[in-house]
């Protein structure tokens, strides 16, 4: 279990949860939960996306099933750092 309240894990839970890595996820803010997972791998490209909702969850199965919080439009994005 990861709990953070740094943007490079919120990163990491994105990447988990488009990568169907088996886990939960939770996130308020710059703040997240992740229970299983993985890190970011940034190595040979940098992993630039976060999730772009204030809050939510999401789990990924080993079944590859997932869902998350559906995601708001781009332009209403607001990063938080």
């Amino acid at each position: 279990m990861k709990i953070s309240k740094k943007i490079d894990d919120l990163r990491s839970l994105t990447y988990s949860l488009d990568a169907c890595y088996v886990g939960f996820y939770f996130w308020i803010a710059g703040f997240s939960i992740r229970i299983g997972g993985t890190e970011t791998e940034d190595q040979p490209y940098f992993y630039p996306y976060v999730v772009p909702t204030f809050i939510g969850f999401g789990f990924a199965l080993p079944n590859y099933f997932s869902w998350h919080t559906p995601y708001l439009e781009a332009h209403l994005l607001k990063v938080i750092d």
